[in-house]
């Protein structure tokens, strides 16, 4: 058994603590104002890989199956940035405020967490794709789904494609 320290604080400065730790989170991996466009840049590779592992996949004649991939929150809540699912709200915040904003580490990355994208082939041979997070479909800003949350791979490929280059452009002009 540990040592109990939680007994040397009123319930206040507990509260504090876990605030700071949480917005913390926020500022350092997440799509904050302060530091969100320098995660998004940062990222970009991670989904350059994503979209490269996926066309290979679909190659004609491929047997790949799954790309399984592991980290922490401080690559997957960047990669929620650039996708924008990290606050599913859309919101951006001063990051001292996160906990304010219902932004809560805890919901956004919990242990397990994480991103899959599951791609469908009809008989026509179209592509489609949907996102999910932590095991929820997700609807992207920024790009209409065929419908409910399935993409055409294509579209969705340039959607990526356009925000790796958006977050090239916004870290250069900084």
């Amino acid at each position: 058994m540990g040592i109990d320290i939680y007994h040397h604080f009123t319930p206040e400065e507990l509260a504090y603590l876990w605030a700071n730790g949480n917005d913390s989170i926020y500022r350092m991996w997440g799509g904050g104002l302060e530091t969100g466009d320098a995660n998004r840049y940062a990222i970009r590779p991670l989904l350059q890989d994503f979209i490269d592992k996926a066309d290979a996949a679909l190659e004609p004649g491929s047997h790949r199956a799954a790309d399984l991939r592991f980290g922490h929150d401080t690559s997957i809540l960047p990669l929620f940035a650039l996708l924008d699912i990290d606050d599913l709200q859309h919101r951006h915040f001063p990051y001292r405020e996160a906990h304010q904003h219902d932004w809560f580490a805890f919901f956004q990355v919990p242990m397990a967490c994480n991103i899959q994208m599951i791609f469908y082939r009809d008989r026509k041979g179209e592509v489609l794709a949907k996102i999910l997070y932590n095991e929820k479909e997700v609807l992207l800003s920024g790009i209409e789904p065929v419908f409910g949350p399935y993409y055409r791979w294509p579209e969705l490929r340039a959607h990526f494609v356009g925000l790796i280059d958006k977050a090239t452009r916004t870290w250069e002009e900084q």
